[in-house]
């Protein structure tokens, strides 16, 4: 659960940026609201939401957000394997632990010098 948390913050951060940019770039006059018939939109890869035009439509797709979300979670999910991957980290799997707490790393003592 401690390595689901990171990946779903990181998840909802990339989320959370790539709406915002693309509601700058994906919109008419870029997101401005004084622009004549200008249409507002909002999600990357998928458009979430959007208003304006000629006739004034508004609209709100909640298939384009759910799915938005999950490539988000899985893009987050790709970027840490690849993350620990790069870094050498092991895994609970490559380690034999289901748990951190089960691996406990036993310290060589050496004995003590004799003096003569």
């Amino acid at each position: 659960m401690k390595r689901l948390q990171p990946i779903l913050g990181a998840s909802l951060v990339v989320f959370v940026v790539a709406c915002v940019v693309s509601y700058f770039f994906r919109s008419d006059g870029f997101g401005v609201p004084g622009v004549q018939d200008g249409i507002r939109r909002l999600g990357w890869p998928l458009v979430i939401w959007q208003q304006g035009g000629f006739a004034h439509r508004q609209t709100f797709s909640a298939v384009a957000l759910l799915a938005d979300l999950a490539l988000g979670v899985v893009a987050g999910v790709l970027i840490s394997r690849l993350y620990s991957r790069v870094t050498h980290e092991p895994s609970a799997q490559q380690t034999g632990c289901s748990e951190p707490r089960d691996c406990v790393s036993v310290a060589v003592q050496t004995p003590p010098a004799r003096d003569h």
